[in-house]
């Protein structure tokens, strides 16, 4: 069980500019293993399995080829972040490819790519940042998707993605301002088992992100 790793990385990284409240935490330990847990499952297949040690992960089935989709949390109205462990398997040339959301389906997502090499920033469906990321397969990564308020202006939108091994890292992978515009919808977590090999998620923790009065 890494948890303690997680919430480590966040202090290291520390935020700053909004008042924070956390809205939804899950390590997956009370749900029952080999079983659909009990989620907002929007496509594909999802189970808790017991890893070796007995800690729970989530597991998105490797059966189909869709994007598979979770939400977790309320409705965020205001600003947010996600912060989860995420671990995929390469078979040959074959990859996964995973992520988080924020603010329903047309808000932001951050996608990890391994087939390109790269992370991607989307708003929708559309991508509108790429960059460069060298992925490990096998190996549990920390994804981090954080969308706060400018004040009487758009959205500020930073993305860090990272193997949990090495240290946080300070500065984010991607950073993007966006126009002002009404944002609002649960979080996801979303992979495509490409490789046809489990994604699974660990340790999510949702930060509601208020602006300063």
């Amino acid at each position: 069980m890494n948890s303690h790793c997680l919430f480590l990385a966040l202090l290291i990284l520390g935020t700053a500019g909004a008042q924070e409240n956390v809205i939804f935490t899950e390590d997956f330990t009370s749900f029952p293993a080999g079983q659909e847990p009990d989620l907002f499952i929007l496509a594909g297949a999802f189970t808790v399995e017991a890893e070796d040690g007995g800690n729970h992960v989530l597991q998105i089935a490797t059966g189909e080829l869709v994007d598979a989709t979770v939400q977790v949390g309320g409705s965020l109205k205001t600003g947010g972040e996600i912060v989860v462990r995420a671990k995929g398997l390469q078979q040959r040339r074959s990859f996964p490819r995973f992520g988080v959301g924020l603010h329903g389906k047309a808000g932001f997502q951050l996608r990890v790519s391994p087939a390109a090499r790269a992370v991607e920033l989307l708003k929708g469906e559309e991508v509108i940042q790429t960059v460069p990321f060298t992925w490990t397969a096998g190996q549990w990564h920390l994804v981090r998707l954080r969308v706060e308020a400018i004040p009487n202006a758009g959205w500020s939108v930073s993305g860090w993605v990272w193997p949990e091994a090495s240290p946080a890292p300070e500065q984010a992978l991607i950073e993007y301002i966006s126009e002002p515009a009404t944002l609002q919808g649960k979080t996801s977590l979303f992979g495509t088992p490409f490789s046809g090999q489990p994604i699974q998620f660990d340790d999510v923790r949702v930060t509601a992100l208020a602006p300063h009065p």
